[in-house]
């Protein structure tokens, strides 16, 4: 007498394999995972070095003088906002504490606001200057909960328009 079913060696040969594709396309789906988040971070980070370095060099490119202070860690601008010399305002641009500052009038009572965070100096300095051109090197390393961090070198060489010969 012949019994209908399965026995216990064939369901679990059956269940083997069946865990085996599993696994195999569980690991399939986190590697595809992993790289979608690791491709989103590395396009977020450069895009944020991509817009303080723009917004670094709106900021230097009119000015009538720029002057390179404590230890290459900060810019002092100056901006002319009229032929009048008495109505240019005094700008700076520092670097502290893993971020980058900006002060758009250091004469007003406001405090200077942060414009990026985790930053790091890839020199010994951050600004330097030579002539009219205003050297800026820094880099930006953003920090997620999926996937690797991914910094960002930057160099920037501005040219100062408005300076004095």
């Amino acid at each position: 007498m012949k019994r209908a079913g399965f026995t216990i060696i064939e369901l679990m040969i059956a269940s083997s394999i069946l865990l085996i594709a599993l696994a195999s396309i569980s690991i399939v789906y986190l590697s595809g995972e992993r790289l979608m988040y690791s491709g989103i971070n590395q396009a977020d980070v450069q895009r944020k070095a991509q817009i303080l370095g723009g917004n670094i060099t709106r900021w230097i490119r009119p000015a009538s003088s720029v002057t390179v202070m404590n230890n290459g860690d900060m810019l002092e601008i100056v901006v002319p906002l009229s032929i009048d010399p008495d109505s240019d305002v005094t700008r700076r641009i520092y670097y502290e504490d893993g971020g980058i500052y900006y002060d758009s009038d250091i004469n007003d009572n406001n405090p200077a606001m942060q414009v990026a965070g985790n930053v790091y100096k890839t020199e010994d300095r951050v600004f330097r200057n030579i002539g009219d051109l205003v050297y800026v090197d820094f880099g930006i390393e953003s920090v997620y909960l999926h996937g690797p961090s991914y910094p960002v070198e930057t160099e920037l060489k501005i040219k100062v328009r408005n300076t004095k010969d």
